[in-house]
C-alpha cells in the first residue's frame, strides 16, 4: 500500500505527511521556484496543514467516483495538469491503491517544486512517478494519457487563454480518455484577489493557530505573519463565472461532457473569504471524455 493511500483521512499519520510536505515547501521555495510563485508554494502547503485552503480531498466522493470508473475502463496513465503541493498526487494514489490497480503519475507544472515535493513526501515506487516543469500550454511532448485530472486550475488561466487549455488536454488525451477536473464558481467579478483587510485576518488567523501548537514547525511567528501578507498580495484568480463557461471550453476543444454539475463547497475558513479559502464556495465538477472516433481536433 502506498503512503498516500494508507495516510487518507484526518490520521495521525496524514497529518504528518501534510506537516512535512509544508516543511519542506517552505524550504525549497527559495532554490526551486520561479520568482512570481515562490511565496504561492511556500504557503499553499502550510494553509493546508492548517486547514485554511481548499483542496482535492472537499470533493474526494467525487474524484474517487469519476477516477476508480476511469481505472476500471482501463486508465493506467494518470497526467496531474498543475498543483500547488501534494494533495491531489496524494488523492489519485489513493484512489488507485484503494482499487488495487497501479498507476503511472505524471506530474506537470510550470515550477519544479510540486514534483519535488511529491517525490520527496509521497514517495511512491521510482517507476510510478514522473515530473516534469513545463507550461502545460507550451509542452510539445508526444505522449497521450488516460485521465488528465486537475483541481481549481482554470482560475490560473484568463478566459482568453483557456480555449488553448482545453485543446492541448484534447492533444493529450488517448481516444476515450477522460478529463476530470473541479472549478470554482464565482458570479462576483473577473478577477478575483485579497483586500488588505482579508489578507490581515489570514494572516492572523494562521499565526494563531500557529501558536496553539497547530503546526509543529520552527518559523517564527513574525516570518509566518509576513510570508502570509506577500502570499496574499500576490494572489488572484480568474472568474470561472458559470457551468456553461465550461460547457463552451468543452465543446470547442471535441470533448464530450459526462458529468456537469455544481455543488457548494465545504465551509471552514473562520468567516473570511478570499482565492482557495474553504468558504463554502460552490464548485463545478467536470467529467469530459474525448471520443473514439476523434483523434486529433
Amino acid at each position: 500500500m502506498t503512503e498516500a493511500a494508507s495516510n487518507r483521512g484526518g490520521s495521525p499519520a496524514a497529518k504528518l505527511l501534510c506537516l512535512r510536505a509544508a516543511e519542506a515547501a517552505w524550504n525549497l521555495s527559495a532554490s526551486h521556484c520561479n520568482t512570481d510563485c515562490k511565496t504561492y508554494h511556500k504557503i499553499r502547503p502550510l494553509l493546508r496543514c492548517l486547514g485554511l485552503t481548499a483542496e482535492p480531498a472537499d470533493q474526494a466522493a467525487f474524484f474517487n467516483s469519476s477516477m476508480t470508473e476511469a481505472l476500471h475502463l482501463g486508465a493506467r496513465d494518470i497526467l496531474v495538469c498543475g498543483t500547488s503541493d501534494t494533495a491531489m498526487p496524494e488523492l489519485i494514489l489513493a484512489i488507485a491503491d484503494a482499487a488495487s490497480v497501479p498507476v503511472r503519475l505524471h506530474i506537470v507544472d510550470v515550477c519544479q517544486t510540486p514534483g519535488e515535493l511529491a517525490r520527496r513526501c509521497i514517495q511512491p515506487e521510482p517507476s510510478s512517478l514522473r515530473t516534469e516543469t513545463s507550461d502545460i500550454l507550451c509542452r510539445a511532448h508526444a505522449d497521450q494519457f488516460d485521465v488528465i485530472v486537475t483541481h481549481s486550475l482554470l482560475g490560473q488561466f484568463s478566459p482568453e487563454t483557456r480555449p488553448a487549455l482545453f485543446a492541448k488536454w484534447h492533444q493529450l488525451l488517448r481516444p476515450d480518455g477522460r478529463v476530470i477536473t473541479v472549478n470554482r464558481i464565482k458570479t462576483f467579478g473577473e478577477v478575483r484577489s485579497y483586500d488588505n483587510a482579508t489578507a490581515e485576518a489570514l494572516a492572523h488567523e494562521v499565526v494563531k493557530k500557529y501558536k496553539d501548537g497547530k503546526l509543529n514547525t520552527n518559523i517564527a511567528p513574525e516570518e509566518l505573519h509576513g510570508a502570509v501578507m506577500d502570499y496574499c498580495e500576490n494572489r488572484a484568480s480568474f472568474a470561472v463565472s458559470s457551468t456553461k463557461q465550461i460547457m463552451d471550453l468543452c465543446t470547442g476543444a471535441g470533448l464530450e461532457i459526462l458529468t456537469l454539475d455544481a455543488q457548494k463547497g465545504k465551509s471552514r475558513s473562520a468567516g473570511l473569504r478570499g482565492p482557495a479559502l474553504p468558504d463554502g464556495a460552490t464548485y463545478c465538477h467536470l467529467v469530459a471524455r474525448k471520443p473514439k472516433n476523434l483523434q486529433g481536433h
